[in-house]
């Protein structure tokens, strides 16, 4: 498969429809404003969003608890891609609406599961993670190279499943069980098509594949360029997110069970 044809598959016409509601509406604003990808910044809001409200929110879909936990890859070329810059504005979004998640639940790099894993164990105060790789064939060549340990314990977090490892105690002669019984993890990354092409066939041969993931062919809609200066609030004019009136409770355990009050996110002017 050449490069063209990878980027064709991976780049189908977005439906109207899919830019619905709340998420619809930051998509059309954040990408009007910047020329970054729509789809893409459906899909990171998307991702974002999820792994900030929790696992409380959830749907029963086959007497299974589904929550919002996605994993989203990025897929976009080094000069046109504006992967970046999808990453960026949406980031920027949040980092208002939740600062507490913004700062302390994203994780940039992942080095081995047990990193993953010790941010959301039982008694760590917060089951939420995201995991941001911006070089995400880095994170892919990782697993490749590792078998199947690190593929298996990112696709048990993608279902929701338990999460466990095992460390030599320095207290005692034995082993200490570290575990993570509710862990609400969710991953963005960003790669390039010539990267994803050449790392198909190692991923496939290590074993286990890597979770399912969305992935999604981003390009700019014209030049890249810097984000523009505020001119009426922090999202310049028009229609703007922006923190609602209701507030998201923190999250005072790893069970994440606490319910919300109040909206999340508010949509509208702003005065």
């Amino acid at each position: 498969m050449t490069n063209r044809s990878l980027t064709a598959r991976l780049r189908p016409a977005l439906p109207e429809v899919a830019l619905h509601g709340l998420a619809g509406d930051v998509a059309r604003v954040l990408s009007a404003e910047t020329g970054a990808d729509p789809a893409g910044i459906l899909l990171v809001f998307l991702t974002m969003f999820g792994n900030a409200a929790g696992p409380q929110p959830h749907l029963v879909f086959g007497f299974v608890r589904q929550s919002a936990r996605l994993f989203v890859v990025i897929v976009g070329d080094a000069a046109t891609g504006g992967k970046g810059t999808i990453l960026a504005v949406v980031e920027q979004l949040f980092a208002a609406a939740d600062p507490d998640w913004y700062s302390h639940r994203i994780l940039t790099g992942l080095q081995s599961p047990e990193a993953m894993i010790d941010q959301v164990a039982d008694g760590s105060g917060d089951c939420r993670l995201l995991i941001v790789e911006p070089e995400f064939a880095r994170l892919a060549s990782r697993m490749a190279s590792s078998g199947t340990a690190f593929s298996a314990q990112l696709r048990n977090a993608y279902d929701g499943r338990p999460l466990e490892i095992t460390r030599s105690s320095s207290r005692s002669s034995g082993q200490a069980v570290v575990r993570a019984s509710n862990a609400h993890i969710g991953l963005i990354g960003e790669i390039t098509p010539q990267e994803l092409l050449s790392l198909h066939g190692r991923l496939k041969a290590a074993g286990p594949r890597i979770p399912s993931s969305a992935q999604v062919s981003s390009r700019s809609s014209y030049g890249l360029r810097s984000w523009p200066k505020p001119t009426v609030g922090p999202w310049g004019h028009g229609p703007t997110p922006h923190v609602g009136e209701g507030r998201k409770e923190t999250h005072a355990s790893c069970r994440c069970d606490r319910p919300m009050s109040g909206s999340y996110f508010g949509f509208g002017a702003v005065p």
